[in-house]
C-alpha cells in the first residue's frame, strides 16, 4: 500500500467517519479529529479560542499535515482558509469564503457574473412595522443565488426550479 496521506477534519464526529471513509480512494487516507463538533463553539463566536485549540491539535499531530477539511459550516468554514494558509495545505482564502456567506458582498460578486440576481438592499430593524415590497424573483435568479435551496425545492416536489444558473457572463 503506498503512503497515507493524513487528512485533519475539522468538526468530525462518528457520524461523519461512514461518509469519509466512503470516498474514492478513501484507502489512501487517514482521517483525524481536529475538534470535534462538540468543541465547535455556537451563537455569537469569536475565532481565536478554536483557532487556537485547532493549532494546539495540529502541532500535536504526530505526522504530515496533508489536508484541513470541516464536516460542518461556521465557524469551520472560516478556520479551515486560516488553518491551511498556516499549515501550508492547498485550500481557499478567506476572503472568498466571507464573499459566498456574506449575503451583501455575495450579491455584489453576483453582479460582476450573472444577469439575474436577487435585489438586495437595507431594512430597518428599528422599524414597527416594516414595508416588504414582492421582488418578482425568477426561480432562476432564487437557484443563482442559493443553490441548496433549489435542491431542497426538488426535494418537496417544486421540480421546475433549476439546479445550475442558464446564462453566465463571461471572465
Amino acid at each position: 500500500m503506498s503512503h497515507q496521506r493524513n487528512i485533519l477534519v475539522l468538526g468530525l464526529d462518528g457520524a461523519d467517519l461512514p461518509t469519509l471513509n466512503a470516498v474514492p480512494d478513501a484507502g489512501t487516507y487517514r482521517f483525524h479529529p481536529l475538534l470535534g463538533i462538540q468543541e465547535l463553539p455556537e451563537g455569537e463566536v469569536s475565532v481565536s479560542d478554536p483557532m487556537s485549540r485547532a493549532r494546539a491539535v495540529s502541532d500535536a499531530h504526530d505526522g504530515s499535515i496533508d489536508a484541513i477539511v470541516g464536516h460542518c459550516d461556521f465557524p469551520v468554514s472560516t478556520l479551515i482558509p486560516m488553518l491551511g494558509r498556516e499549515y501550508s495545505t492547498r485550500t481557499t482564502s478567506l476572503e472568498s469564503v466571507v464573499k459566498c456567506a456574506h449575503k451583501y458582498w455575495s450579491r455584489m460578486e453576483q453582479r460582476k457574473a450573472i444577469d439575474a440576481y436577487p435585489n438586495s438592499g437595507r431594512v430597518d430593524l428599528q422599524c414597527a412595522a416594516p414595508r416588504t415590497r414582492r421582488r418578482g424573483l425568477s426561480h432562476v435568479a432564487q437557484a443563482r443565488t442559493r443553490p441548496f435551496l433549489g435542491n431542497r425545492l426538488r426535494r418537496i416536489g417544486h421540480d421546475e426550479v433549476p439546479s445550475r444558473p442558464t446564462a453566465v457572463r463571461p471572465g
